[in-house]
C-alpha cells in the first residue's frame, strides 16, 4: 500500500458520502476499542464499529450484514469465508451486548484478529465506493440488494 493509496483513502473518507460517514462512525468505535479497559468493551466496541459499515437506512438483522460482508469481497470464491469470520465475531458481540461473555475472548488471537478484520472491512468499503461510487444511503442499499441479486457485478480489477 503506497502513501499515495491511503492519501486517497483519508481524502474519500473526508468527504460526504454515505461510505465515508459510515467509516467515520467506525473510526471512532474503533478507537473505542482500542483503549477499552477490557475484552468485552472492545468486542463491543468494534461490533458497534462494523454495524455502522454494514447497516442499512433501517437495521438489519445480523445474518443480512454477514451478507453484506460477503458482497464486499470482490472473490466469489473468499465470500463464504468472509461470512463465516463475520458472524464468529457477531457472535461474541452479540453476547456481550446481551449480559454474557464469551471463552473466544480468552484466545489471545481472536482481538487482534477482530481488529484485523474491522480494518479489512472498511478497506473493501472503500474499495465498493471506489468502484461504484454510491453518493447517497439509498443507493449503498440498492447496490448491496444487487449485488446480492446478482444483477450487478463487480468489475474486473485493473493491475
Amino acid at each position: 500500500m503506497t502513501q499515495a493509496h491511503i492519501r486517497e483513502a483519508v481524502v474519500t473518507c473526508l468527504s460526504n458520502d454515505p461510505v465515508a460517514k459510515r467509516i467515520r462512525v467506525a473510526a471512532r468505535w474503533y478507537a473505542q476499542a482500542h483503549y477499552a479497559e477490557n475484552a468485552e468493551d472492545s468486542a463491543l466496541a468494534l461490533g458497534v464499529g462494523m454495524d455502522a459499515m454494514l447497516t442499512a437506512r433501517q437495521p438489519l438483522p445480523g445474518s443480512a450484514m454477514a451478507d453484506r460482508i460477503a458482497w464486499l469481497v470482490r472473490d466469489p470464491a473468499a465470500r463464504s469465508e468472509a461470512r463465516r469470520d463475520y458472524l464468529r465475531f457477531f457472535g461474541v458481540r452479540s453476547a456481550v451486548a446481551h449480559g454474557a461473555s464469551s471463552s473466544k475472548l480468552h484466545d489471545p488471537s481472536f482481538l487482534p484478529d477482530f481488529f484485523n478484520f474491522v480494518t479489512a472491512t472498511a478497506w473493501r468499503l472503500l474499495d465498493l465506493h471506489e468502484s461504484f461510487h454510491p453518493t447517497t444511503d439509498a443507493q449503498l442499499d440498492d447496490l448491496f440488494e444487487s449485488l446480492r441479486l446478482g444483477t450487478t457485478a463487480w468489475p474486473a480489477a485493473t493491475a
